[in-house]
């Protein structure tokens, strides 16, 4: 949703998901897939899109890496894209956080292999587990 003159962007993204059990690392990558989906007239695709999110278990919290390289594809003002550099991080962690508490995300585990490596997410009730 960008500031009116300049045309929103979409974009289409494979992710990508690892973890591993040893150290509760998960790590997402993030990719522009756009041939995925048939363009919307409203919007400026987006075909060059990047991101690494690394979440890291620390002290009872979450620490998080994200680094992200996206080209948005026609004129974007300088001064528009300083200041999206600055606030997309932010106002995605806040609307992040946000989702994160909503009924249908709670009571998940991982589920990982022999070799610790992250295979699935599930509702608990579904691990057998209990």
């Amino acid at each position: 949703d960008m500031p009116w003159p300049v045309t929103d962007r979409d974009y289409v993204l494979r992710i990508r998901t690892r973890g591993q059990q040893a150290d509760g690392e998960i790590v997402m990558d993030l990719n522009a897939i756009p041939d995925q989906r048939a363009e919307e007239d409203d919007y400026i695709r987006v075909d060059k899109s990047d991101t690494l999110y690394r979440f890291i278990p620390e002290d009872g919290q979450t620490r998080m890496i994200w680094v992200q390289h996206t080209e948005p594809n026609g004129s974007i003002p300088g001064w528009l894209v300083n200041t999206l550099l600055v606030d997309i991080p932010i106002r995605s962690m806040e609307q992040l956080e946000r989702v994160a508490q909503w009924d249908r995300y709670q009571n998940y585990e991982l589920i990982y292999d022999s070799q610790g490596q992250l295979k699935d997410v599930v509702p608990k009730a579904e691990s057998g587990d209990d």
